[in-house]
């Protein structure tokens, strides 16, 4: 599995490194970050279509930058700063939309 950090924030999620979940697609585990959990991971799980519409609203381009680009408006902010050079709005879109079906 491979861990990956939301900033910080009190969940996280891992990405399971194996050929049964890669055979059906991305999969993440969200999980608390806190202790004996603080109840966040439930909270969205029960949530989850809601939380990849909002996502998807984020990128859906009414920032005004390009697809292969993104700003501070979407999906740029401080805790990625190392990674935004591999960051793609347009990239989001498709994964999200994909995920809705759109």
């Amino acid at each position: 599995m491979r861990r990956k950090s939301l900033g910080p924030s009190v969940i996280d999620y891992i990405t399971p490194n194996s050929i049964a979940a890669c055979s059906h697609g991305v999969s993440r585990l969200i999980y608390d970050k806190v202790p004996g959990g603080a109840g966040h991971a439930r909270q969205l799980s029960d949530r989850v279509i809601e939380l990849v519409e909002e996502a998807y609203r984020v990128v859906d381009g009414h920032c005004g930058c390009g697809e292969e680009t993104y700003c501070y408006r979407c999906i740029a902010n401080y805790y990625n700063q190392s990674k935004q050079a591999k960051l793609s709005r347009g990239a989001a879109k498709r994964i999200l939309g994909s995920l809705l079906g759109y």
